[in-house]
């Protein structure tokens, strides 16, 4: 009886906390997978954003989370709505901009203005960077990004919709799992 209770006292904690983190391990994995299946070529910044933090035997609870950098920008994508900005607004590329094989504007952190053709202007009405094209006897220009206030964003990727679902299918294995694993390790 007394080596039965140890075994209560000891060991199920453990048990549930090993389960509880193969439950958080699976859908850190999970969510990474199915991210490419709605949110169109992401960045390999972008599939790093989830993490999970372990149960303790004294605290058990296992964390799922988003990293406070791609939680910035991959809340939009999650909750979907309206982002309004200050000063000349949000930079929108156009069809004359050619994007990195992400879908991004390429060298966004150093600046949207390249070489000395490109310039920020408001040209009848529409702000944005401008590239000056052709030469001096017929010149031209064409907007490569524009400046928007406001930008709209639905929602896209159902992160608390997958989270759910993926607990709900893997939790009593896991608990079952971490309960063998418990019991294997245990000292007589």
């Amino acid at each position: 009886m007394k080596q039965l209770h140890n075994l209560q006292k000891k060991q199920i904690p453990f048990a549930i906390k090993k389960g509880l983190d193969f439950t958080a391990e699976d859908v850190n994995k999970r969510l990474v997978r199915s991210l490419p299946d709605y949110i169109d070529r992401p960045t390999p910044f972008t599939l790093r954003a989830f993490g999970y933090q372990r149960a303790s035997k004294k605290n058990l609870r296992a964390r799922v989370f988003i990293k406070d950098i791609q939680a910035k920008y991959l809340n939009w994508q999650i909750r979907g709505g309206t982002r309004t900005t200050r000063g000349r607004g949000t930079g929108v590329p156009t069809k004359a901009r050619t994007l990195n094989e992400f879908g991004n504007i390429p060298g966004r952190r150093s600046g949207l203005v390249k070489g000395k053709k490109q310039y920020i202007a408001t040209i009848g009405g529409v702000s944005g960077v401008w590239e000056r094209t052709g030469g001096k006897k017929n010149p031209g220009r064409k907007l490569l990004v524009g400046f928007k206030r406001r930008v709209m964003y639905r929602k896209r990727y159902p992160y608390f919709r997958l989270v759910n679902q993926i607990v709900r299918q893997r939790i009593a294995r896991n608990m079952i799992k971490g309960a063998r694993f418990a019991l294997r390790t245990a000292k007589p």
